[in-house]
């Protein structure tokens, strides 16, 4: 990108400003063009970041519920063993 504002500025010496300005705007579109890609990047980079804590997010439900009825059949059973003893 330095060469080409150098290049600008030899054109602007040799009396070739259409030229120069010519440069100097394509240069002004390149960087956009890398900003832009590097904004749709860091976009990318906070999906795949977000998708992989959805999938966390989606194992501790599963866990959670698996738990939650491991619980309940301890409970059933703890039941089952006071009715037991009080008979």
């Amino acid at each position: 990108m330095e060469r080409e504002k150098e290049l600008a500025k030899q054109l602007i010496k040799a009396n070739k400003k259409d030229r120069a300005l010519l440069i100097l705007k394509r240069k002004r579109y390149q960087e956009s063009m890398v900003e832009k890609m590097l904004q749709q990047l860091d976009k990318i980079e906070r999906m795949v970041n977000d998708l992989e804590f959805a999938v966390i997010e989606q194992k501790v439900v599963e866990q959670l519920k698996h738990g939650n009825e491991v619980l309940k059949r301890m409970n059933q059973v703890i039941k089952l063993l006071n009715c037991s003893l009080h008979l």
